[in-house]
């Protein structure tokens, strides 16, 4: 069994950058809004889904992968509602 640890998702979310050095999460800065979690088949990797329509995947073998290898490869842009009836 593997020591458990904490991700403060508010440093993963304004550690990841664009090209422009600008914080690529909708939420940098703050800690996200968690609305799911899926583990990948061999327990290695968690994807992390949130209110802002963003998909995380983190290492979790240690607390130092998980802050380091954090990826962004999903981000959808919010819906706006249709004015129109």
């Amino acid at each position: 069994m593997q020591p458990m640890f904490e991700v403060n998702m508010a440093k993963v979310a304004e550690g990841l950058l664009d090209d422009h050095s600008a914080p690529r999460a909708y939420a940098a800065g703050k800690a996200p809004s968690i609305r799911a979690l899926a583990p990948s088949a061999d327990g290695r990797r968690l994807a992390v889904g949130t209110a802002s329509s963003e998909i995380f995947e983190i290492d979790v073998t240690s607390e130092a992968a998980a802050m380091s290898t954090a990826t962004l490869p999903l981000q959808a842009k919010p819906q706006t509602p249709n004015p129109k009836p």
